[in-house]
């Protein structure tokens, strides 16, 4: 099955992050088109693009710049 990533490599291709270190546009964006919703869980991938997923069960996905390229509320 593989090798056991290092504990200290962080999992599934990115990182945890918290709403405080968000670009404006996304906070802007969220809060423009699921103003009922909060954050669940975010990461930002190693290649820059923020996923997030919403407590109304949207999936949203941005990239490096804030730029939405995904949502699955739509």
């Amino acid at each position: 099955m593989g090798t056991q990533p290092d504990s200290n490599e962080p999992c599934w291709g990115g990182t945890g992050i918290s709403i405080d270190n968000f670009p404006t546009a996304i906070t802007t964006y969220v809060s423009a088109n699921h103003p009922d919703a909060t954050v669940v869980h975010a990461m930002q991938t190693f290649g820059g693009e923020y996923f997030l997923r919403l407590s109304d069960c949207a999936r949203l996905v941005f990239d490096q710049h804030g730029n939405i390229l995904f949502d699955s509320g739509d």
